[in-house]
């Protein structure tokens, strides 16, 4: 007899076992004095200071822009709670960023604040002694270079990714609570999972546990090479042929896009419109992928502009997902699995999200497994358990 299918939802709960944050976490991490708290690497990638070694701190603050963009998200951070009374959410601080990044007039004002910040902790950088017109202090170009705020929305990025990368020991003691959840996708025919979150605890335990899983993504005919030695990066093409199906359906901290450029009739590479979602945890190639032709490898880009990791924040996530492509995609499964769904297991997810929620209402004549210790699943359906805990998985 053919054994049955399931649809799972994960939201950030899924993740606590493992010692990955929740919203609550991450907001803490936000709503504090950032000014000596950011690290900026060669890379151009951002962490925080917090639970660093010695040599990363170090490396960290060797670039002038940790300190400087320190104190510039610091005033952004004091700007929305003056605005709103309070730090309500990342998300919600994230989307407010997004909506005034193109105002010069406020950017201005936070920059401002920033460096007068900035130079009342360091009193000695007022004694700078231009060489020439035009000349500053390295500390001080970035208050006067940014023409908006969008390198606080790269940071804050790369910022989440920081917070939500997994540490082993804590991922070793948290086997025990997943094992369980594994052997219970194992009595079922087809998984689809549908992850809200961006971290890559699920990857790491099915790989764990020897489950195969597919992420939509592929090496074969893929646009996106390694440029020391032209071997293929999986870019995404909508393909899963595995029995566990993984949909990550705001990103990943492993999903990168490039972003396709052409030399036309202007001094200057012009943007097409077009894009490849590429996925590795490979440093290198992710820094050094190019763009060929599938067909005969003929090399069409040399350089991928924006290696900032990749996930859907912000409160507006719905129109970002229908104005992207992958997303978009990825969406449409899940709106035809949960159609279609007869088991729905639902862990750690907590209601917020409206696209979401909106699927699931229709849907009153299925069986839901709501693991959650603190939200009852809220909607109709034909039969309904609430477990606090994926141990209690049967």
């Amino acid at each position: 007899m053919q054994k049955p299918s399931l649809t799972v939802i994960l939201g950030a709960g899924f993740s606590r076992p493992a010692g990955l944050p929740l919203a609550s976490d991450i907001k803490k991490r936000f709503d504090r004095d950032q000014r000596q708290n950011l690290l900026r690497f060669g890379s151009g990638e951002w962490m925080w200071k917090d639970e660093k070694s010695e040599i990363d701190i170090n490396n960290g603050k060797m670039n002038t822009d940790s300190s400087v963009y320190g104190y510039i998200l610091n005033e952004v951070i004091k700007k929305y709670k003056l605005e709103h009374s309070v730090f309500i959410d990342y998300e919600h601080f994230y989307q407010w960023i997004q909506d005034i990044v193109r105002d010069k007039r406020l950017k201005e004002y936070i920059y401002q604040k920033a460096k007068d910040s900035f130079l009342q902790d360091h009193p000695n950088f007022m004694e700078f002694v231009p060489e020439y017109d035009g000349d500053i202090h390295p500390f001080l170009y970035r208050f006067k270079n940014d023409s908006d705020l969008s390198n606080i929305l790269e940071i804050i990025n790369y910022l989440i990714a920081d917070l939500i990368s997994i540490k082993k020991p804590q991922f070793l003691e948290s086997l025990s609570n997943y094992e369980v959840f594994v052997n219970y996708l194992r009595k079922f025919e087809e998984v689809d999972i549908f992850s809200l979150n961006h971290d890559l605890l699920l990857e790491n335990i099915l790989q764990y546990f020897g489950s195969q899983y597919s992420r939509g993504f592929t090496k074969e005919k893929s646009e996106i090479r390694f440029q020391d030695n032209d071997a293929p990066i999986a870019v995404f093409k909508n393909l899963f042929d595995k029995p566990v199906r993984l949909y990550k359906l705001h990103g990943s901290i492993d999903y990168y896009r490039f972003e396709h450029y052409v030399q036309g009739d202007k001094p200057y590479l012009q943007y097409t419109g077009n894009y490849n979602y590429f996925t590795t945890n490979n440093y290198k190639e992710k820094h050094f992928a190019v763009r060929v032709n599938p067909e005969n490898g003929k090399l069409l880009q040399e350089t991928n502009f924006n290696v900032v990791p990749k996930f859907i924040t912000g409160t507006n996530k719905t129109e970002i997902i229908k104005n992207d492509l992958m997303y978009t995609e990825l969406f449409n499964r899940f709106e035809l699995c949960v159609s279609k769904a007869e088991n729905i297991l639902i862990s750690g997810y907590s209601y917020r999200d409206k696209h979401i929620n909106k699927e699931l209402e229709k849907r009153n004549d299925v069986n839901v497994i709501n693991q959650n210790p603190f939200n009852r699943y809220p909607f109709s359906c034909r039969h309904s358990f609430n477990i606090p805990s994926l141990k209690d998985l049967k």
